[in-house]
């Protein structure tokens, strides 16, 4: 990237950090973390909270309160809040466990001034992403329009304004994910992706199987040693320590809505409420799916 194209993504990008104020012990490790693995970050970094306040010795952080709220009303009232035309997203438990490519970041991050770019999506386990792709010059995919999860809460560099365009103020993350991948289809913005080969530009994982950060509201276990390999002191016992075998059975539990014909008419003789459960299971996704084109 020439020097101009990177003053310009400088002035023109901030960093928006989304959390919510249970995950506060989060905080003081992401940023630990992000300059010790990104020590050429000098993007203008936004903490986007519901009610408390952070400082920190590290980066210049100006703290966004929104409130309690959906988390797409809040990601968007936070935006909107942003004067930068750019926004490079993360999840405040995104660790980074290794230094960040910076030129690789700032080569790559040159194609969101195209006109038809919206987001470039630095999702580092592409594998679980259900995408279908076209390969392009210098380490990007064209994620094809039908792909699921082709829009995502990875990090990201977005327009601000495609990122406010697919919002919806009743969303949880989860939500907007599958229903803004089907809203973007009707735009003209195109998204990229990083090929899986080779080291990802941010390198996290947030699998509970191996990964790092905070799922079903608890720590994953590799946080401990990571944490510890930088010194950095957390209290695990606030949140506590997350439990894989509990996940394995909560999964088992998931598939039991995935039946086949036969065995839900089988199910509503013998166990008529977790039938009536199911079915008012698939009637919520069908009419989230249905209002998630408006």
């Amino acid at each position: 990237m020439s020097g101009l194209k990177k003053d310009i993504l400088l002035e023109k990008t901030a960093i928006l950090v989304n959390t919510c104020d249970d995950y506060e012990d989060a905080w003081e490790p992401f940023f630990r973390l992000l300059k010790i693995q990104w020590p050429e970050c000098n993007f203008h970094i936004y903490l986007n909270t519901e009610y408390k306040e952070y400082k920190s010795d590290l980066f210049n952080i100006t703290v966004i309160k929104t409130g309690k709220a959906k988390w797409s009303k809040r990601v968007k009232n936070a935006i909107k809040q942003i004067p930068n035309d750019y926004i490079l997203f993360f999840l405040e438990d995104f660790f980074l466990i290794s230094r960040t490519n910076n030129k690789k970041f700032l080569d790559i991050a040159q194609n969101i001034f195209r006109d038809d770019v919206g987001l470039i999506t630095f999702a580092p386990d592409i594998d679980y992403m259900l995408w279908n792709y076209c390969e392009l010059e210098n380490n990007l995919i064209d994620i094809e329009k039908s792909s699921t999860y082709r829009i995502n809460a990875n990090v990201g560099l977005w327009k601000k304004s495609f990122f406010i365009s697919l919002l919806r103020s009743r969303e949880s993350a989860w939500e907007f994910e599958i229903n803004a991948s089907r809203r973007a289809k009707r735009t003209k913005y195109r998204v990229f992706g990083i090929k899986s080969e080779g080291s990802p530009v941010f390198d996290y994982h947030i699998n509970p199987k191996y990964g790092y950060g905070i799922s079903r509201r608890k720590w994953l276990p590799n946080n401990v040693e990571l944490f510890k390999k930088y010194s950095i002191d957390v209290n695990f016992e606030n949140l506590g320590l997350f439990n894989l075998d509990e996940w394995k059975t909560n999964q088992k539990r998931e598939k039991r809505h995935h039946r086949s014909k036969r065995e839900l008419i089988l199910l509503s003789f013998k166990h008529p409420l977790e039938f009536a459960y199911i079915v008012m299971s698939k009637i919520k996704s069908l009419v989230t799916y249905l209002i998630s084109y408006i």
